[in-house]
């Protein structure tokens, strides 16, 4: 209100709805006491002025608007919360508007038309399913604002305020109507839930960490196996210079592994007496021979 210049509209980078206001105060609050108290800065510059019907008449709309963002290890939950309150529609007759008041009146009551325009075309969409027709949301700066809350994901809760008086019947009647037919507008409501940086970084570190493990855990069965290797083809050497006879070599190569009684695969390569026997052959059958 007052003699400041109107706020730039931009629309969002990724989503129309999600409208830019150039040159719009933003306060980071931490309790509700904070709250409270830019609640009442703000309304200390809403535009109030004297007309015949209200000595203190709001001559502008007033948008309080909160961004709640809940932050786990995992996601990051963002939220927007507008609190509207609406200047009423004014009749010039009643009013007795001159000048500025009657230009602010005319304002006032051609944006509360576009928002029943807006209205009217969401209820449309709502009872046809025609998610594809055109919604006149930029026919206003209102609408424009409140795009995201009137048709996107948002839970909507509309106050209709009217006046017991019998001279305010008509106004009163209007009213009702208006907030009557805003009530059949329906929005499918979600929970908009944004994945946390540092949720993404742990767990590409935990992906990394258990890659490295695997890495580490790979070179050391490649080491064991290559210091295998050359282990059997030490000992493998040594017998074939120990048997000059390649029968009695093959036949101690052969030793080194055999199925045991069990059908399990043995090592007799660390086993001394075995391979002695298969190079040198069996004592006890020569002893036994002698005997005879």
């Amino acid at each position: 209100g007052g003699s400041q210049a109107p706020l730039t509209i931009r629309d969002g980078s990724t989503n129309a709805k999600d409208v830019t206001i150039v040159g719009l105060t933003e306060r980071v609050v931490n309790c509700a006491e904070e709250v409270f108290e830019w609640l009442a800065r703000g309304a200390e510059k809403r535009k109030t002025a004297s007309t015949d019907m209200n000595a203190r008449s709001s001559r502008s709309h007033m948008i309080t608007t909160f961004k709640i963002r809940v932050k786990t290890e995992q996601v990051e939950t963002v939220s927007k919360l507008h609190l509207v309150d609406l200047a009423g529609s004014e009749r010039a007759k009643r009013t007795g508007a001159t000048g500025d008041r009657l230009k602010e009146g005319i304002g006032i009551n051609k944006s509360l038309l576009a928002l029943g325009n807006v209205v009217a075309k969401l209820v449309e969409i709502s009872e046809t399913g025609g998610a594809l027709d055109h919604v006149p949301y930029r026919d206003s700066s209102l609408t424009r604002v409140l795009a995201d809350s009137l048709g996107g994901s948002a839970l909507s809760v509309m106050l209709a305020c009217i006046s017991p008086a019998t001279a305010d019947a008509d106004e009163s009647a209007n009213t009702l109507r208006w907030a009557g037919r805003a009530a059949k507008v329906s929005n499918a409501v979600a929970v908009n839930v944004v994945q946390s940086a540092s949720a993404d970084v742990t767990a590409l570190r935990r992906q990394l960490a258990r890659e490295a493990s695997l890495r580490l855990a790979a070179e050391d069965r490649c080491r064991r196996l290559d210091a295998l290797n050359r282990q059997l083809s030490k000992r493998v050497d040594v017998l074939r210079l120990a048997v000059g006879d390649d029968e009695k070599a093959a036949t101690a190569e052969a030793a080194i592994f055999y199925s045991g009684d069990g059908g399990e695969s043995k090592d007799l390569m660390g086993d001394d007496d075995v391979v002695e026997d298969m190079l040198m052959g069996d004592d006890d059958d020569e002893d036994e021979e002698e005997e005879e």
